[in-house]
């Protein structure tokens, strides 16, 4: 039986999302030898990506819950906070 993948991506653990992307990569044709260090760093990415949505999700939560107008500007902080890191 195929499994099916969930529906938010932050459902996902980290190494499916990982291996996902790489294997998107492959069947896209866009393959670069991939080293260890790419790995890594995409690895990196893809948590701090993940990591930011989720928060994003959890403030939003509690500004509704406390309908608090300073916890919405910090869900618009987060939501534009850069998708990588230097």
């Amino acid at each position: 039986m195929a499994r099916i993948p969930p529906e938010n991506p932050l459902d996902k653990p980290l190494e499916d999302a990982v291996a996902d992307a790489i294997a998107s990569d492959l069947i896209d044709g866009n393959v670069v030898v991939l080293d260890r260090r790419d790995l890594a760093k995409r690895a990196a990415l893809d948590g701090f990506q993940q990591g930011v949505a989720l928060a994003a999700q959890v403030v939003g939560e509690m500004a509704a819950d406390h309908d608090s107008e300073l916890l919405r500007e910090a869900v618009e902080q987060i939501r534009t906070l850069p998708d990588d890191v230097p």
